[in-house]
């Protein structure tokens, strides 16, 4: 259960000022999903110092976009079971591989201090998780050297988002 306290340690990653520090505050930090939809409406509504975008992305394998040969020609009054099962196994496959992104941008008016944080559907699973302690988020920010938010955005919407060194942040939405 989220109480105030929770949210009080979300709101410190805000005002740290060292990677080394924000490091080991994000490793025994939870964040949690009420925690984190305030820390979102706080900015938007004015009653931070921050402001917040999102991003939504979805990745699809090239070799799983449907295209008009590997879609069946089905007719409803002649319906064709193999080629019916074919769509399903290619629609579930796609399902299963493709990457569903959000990202959280924070920044302030001078864009001097940014906060990014980003997770797909993997991430936020309790099971099949890549990440030894569960579901997460993964944040990086400002003091990453040689980072700025157009090119953390220009990855994030353009290529695979994997910024090297991004800290993972345990979370829970229930």
């Amino acid at each position: 259960m989220t109480n105030q306290k929770s949210f009080l340690e979300l709101l410190k990653i805000f005002e740290i000022s060292k990677k080394s520090i924000l490091e080991k505050h994000c490793n025994k930090l939870t964040i949690h999903g009420k925690d984190f939809s305030k820390l979102i409406l706080s900015a938007e509504e004015g009653l931070s110092n921050y402001s917040h975008n999102i991003y939504h992305r979805e990745i699809v394998p090239k070799d799983l976009q449907p295209t008009l040969d590997t879609l069946p020609k089905v007719r409803l009054d002649s319906l064709n079971t193999v080629e019916i099962s074919k769509l399903l196994k290619r629609l579930a496959q796609v399902i299963k591989t493709r990457r569903q992104l959000v990202g959280h941008m924070f920044y302030n008016k001078d864009i001097t201090q940014w906060h990014f944080f980003y997770f797909d559907q993997r991430d936020t699973s309790e099971t099949g998780n890549s990440w030894k302690n569960g579901s997460h988020v993964h944040l990086i920010n400002h003091l990453w050297p040689n980072h700025d938010p157009v090119y953390i955005l220009k990855e994030f919407l353009e290529d695979k988002p994997n910024f090297k060194g991004s800290f993972h942040i345990r979370f829970i939405d229930k």
